[in-house]
């Protein structure tokens, strides 16, 4: 198993309070989860866009 870092992350307090509701109908054990989530996605679509040629570094 992947030992997983710790970071520290600033965000508007609607974007927290959205996240924490997120976590509460989807079943995820804490914020933490919901933004390791996220960031998973967000790195899995980037690195599709990066494969065909659509991002532009």
């Amino acid at each position: 198993m992947t030992k997983k870092m710790v970071v520290s992350v600033s965000m508007s307090p609607y974007l927290k309070k959205r996240l924490e509701e997120i976590a509460e109908r989807e079943g995820f054990t804490g914020l933490s989860d919901v933004v390791s989530y996220a960031l998973i996605e967000f790195v899995s679509r980037y690195d599709r866009k990066e494969k065909v040629g659509e991002v532009k570094l």
